[in-house]
């Protein structure tokens, strides 16, 4: 504050990063106080007004959504808010300057530099026309028509002359450049629609992580997660399907099980927009959000103003539905669906409720009428008929990149191994969210015992993991946090969603260590990691600060049965393992596996009985 106190009477400009980390005192309000000769809460003497010039800037890496809740309500209510994120276009910029290999960025590297001195010569180009048009101007003033002023408009000609050649290189030399900078943008637009690509990857990951608080994916860990698909060369279509194979490698460990499907939707639809452009905005608005939400020239139908045609359908469409199938007659490549719907009602029941095989959008559709719709179309059609049945509408989209999900390498829960190379990616602090135990979203591993299990699946396998509680006093955890980062330790700070208030210095000194990791990692102990063991939905218990740049897991039953299998079988085999039981004779190892067997089934049929995250 002294050093505060001092630009202000000074007049310097003075700018305070991490502002989420700030608990306001009454002189740091009184300095972002403007008005004189007025009294704030808490200050006993009267406010003196800054310098004039004295400014006071305060910034976060905090996203504007969580400003309300992550900084103090008496600092916002002082300052004015300015949101500096990157626009979609920056966004490709960025990642276009970061993904780039050498050659290639050397190419945007030349090619910015080139746009830079086009537009140098086209203000030089304009100054050089705005003088010759003040010379020929000044050639026609009465003034220079006398005789006495020769000597003037032959130095006035002379000037036109050399501007009108100075015009001519000019012109010549943005010729040159803006050919030089065509032949760029054919080298570069490979790359550029792959990051357009991305950009619209991310936004997809942004619209999925508004699904939970406990979700927070930073554009720069982002950008990371694609550096090795675009190490490897190929075409167009291959890369954009390595980048989904990546990107849902990547977050998947971070998603609750309900909402990976999400995210693998809307990524298959940000394929077929880019490669074979079969869905426009409109379809993708409608797939997602239904009729209700999308602008169309009709009237809202009320349910008992409906046409007679109405009475001919089939029994087996519910009434709340007909509004949105008039609503979907009216799109032009749906023309003619209720008359379909009641001229062949058992080829549509057919195609939508046979038990041999359930409705796909991966197909055509079997009656004449609507078979020239399009894979989107025949999305739309299903939700609107059968808006409670779309279990595997997801996996027929995905047909478009078919992500190598469940491989031997994929971290998840049930492969350690997998889990604990992804882990050696990241640096920072970890948060580990475990779905509250009720409903469809159970798990079958204990967090503790999870890092347990990743603790050993490292070359050292004497990591040791420290555990500590909220409970403990200040300088316990002040030493824990010291020790655990001089000799390499895992701490775990368990049940985070208990503490409704941070010790400040507890957080600070976690900062500390956060920060050294970032730029002094010498000093830190390789092995040391941060753990943050909560609960769902209470992620905002932990400073925002630290959640930036956390990577955040959740121990969700995101398995399908043979992962399920794996992981029931894995925990037998460590079950069987102790000493006690060393003597299992076979008869009772085959009853074990048949109950692990039993277990996974078991566990598979309750996750698919239906979701509790709704998306």
């Amino acid at each position: 504050m002294h050093k505060l106190d001092q630009a202000a009477e000074e007049g310097l400009r003075v700018l305070v990063t991490h502002v989420e980390r700030l608990t306001p005192t009454p002189r740091f309000l009184e300095r972002l106080s403007r008005p004189a000769g007025c009294f704030l809460p808490g200050l006993e003497h009267l406010v003196q007004p800054p310098h004039p010039e004295f400014c006071l800037l305060l910034s976060t890496d905090l996203p504007a959504h969580l400003l309300h809740t992550e900084i103090h309500p008496s600092v916002l209510s002082l300052v004015a808010v300015l949101d500096l994120s990157l626009s979609s276009a920056e966004i490709q910029q960025l990642m276009l300057t970061q993904l780039l290999q050498n050659e290639r960025k050397t190419l945007l590297s030349r090619h910015s530099q080139l746009q830079r001195d086009k537009q140098l010569l086209e203000h030089k180009l304009i100054s050089e026309q705005e003088f010759l048009l003040d010379s020929i101007l000044q050639s026609d003033s009465p003034l220079l028509q006398e005789e006495v002023c020769v000597s003037q408009q032959v130095c006035v000609y002379q000037e036109v002359c050399v501007s009108q050649d100075s015009m001519q290189q000019l012109q010549f030399d943005l010729q040159l450049l803006s050919e030089e900078l065509q032949h760029h943008d054919v080298l570069l637009k490979a790359p550029r629609n792959l990051v357009k690509l991305a950009s619209t990857f991310y936004q997809a990951l942004q619209e999925v992580s508004r699904l939970s608080s406990d979700y927070c994916f930073p554009l720069q860990g982002f950008i990371s997660a694609l550096q090795e698909a675009f190490i490897v060369e190929g075409c167009e279509v291959e890369l954009s399907n390595r980048l989904v194979e990546k990107l849902l490698h990547h977050y998947r460990p971070s998603l609750y099980s309900a909402h990976l499907p999400a995210l693998e939707l809307l990524f298959s639809l940000a394929l077929l927009q880019h490669h074979s452009q079969l869905c426009s905005d409109a379809e993708k608005a409608v797939f997602l959000r239904g009729l209700q939400d999308v602008p169309l020239p009709v009237t809202k139908i009320k349910a008992g103003s409906l046409p007679p045609i109405s009475s001919l359908l089939p029994g087996w469409i519910p009434p709340p539905i007909l509004p949105q199938l008039l609503l979907l007659e009216r799109i032009l490549p749906f023309r003619g669906l209720i008359s379909s719907l009641c001229s062949s009602p058992a080829q549509w029941d057919e195609y939508l409720h046979s038990s041999d095989h359930p409705p796909s959008v991966s197909g055509p559709v079997p009656c004449r009428s609507h078979s020239h719709l399009s894979l989107i179309q025949r999305g739309i059609l299903l939700k609107t008929l059968l808006p409670h049945s779309l279990q595997g509408l997801n996996q027929d989209m995905a047909v478009y990149h078919r992500p190598l999900l469940g491989g031997r390498e994929t971290p998840y829960i049930g492969n350690p191994k997998a889990l604990y190379q992804f882990l050696r990616k990241h640096e920072g602090p970890v948060i580990l969210t475990s779905p509250n135990q009720r409903g469809e979203e159970r798990t079958s591993i204990h967090p503790l015992k999870l890092i347990h299990s990743l603790a050993h699946c490292g070359e050292d396998t004497q990591v040791q993991v420290r555990v500590v509680s909220f409970g403990a006093d200040r300088e316990v955890i002040l030493s824990h946090l010291s020790t655990a980062a001089t000799d390499g330790h895992w701490l775990v700070f368990i049940n985070c969603q208990l503490l409704e208030t941070w010790d400040t210095k507890v957080t600070a000194h976690i900062h500390q260590l956060i920060s050294s990791l970032r730029e002094e990692r010498r000093l830190i102990h390789p092995s040391f990691r941060l753990w943050f063991l909560t609960q769902e939905n209470t992620s905002t218990s932990i400073p925002a600060s630290v959640r930036v740049c956390a990577l955040p897991l959740v121990v969700s039953s995101c398995l399908d049965l043979k992962e399920q299998l794996i992981l029931s079988f894995q925990q037998l085999h460590s079950f069987t393992q102790r000493p006690s039981l060393s003597g299992v004779s076979s008869e009772d190892m085959e009853l074990l596996m048949n109950t692990a067997v039993f277990h996974s089934v078991i566990l598979q049929r309750h996750k698919h009985r239906g979701g509790r995250h709704s998306w």
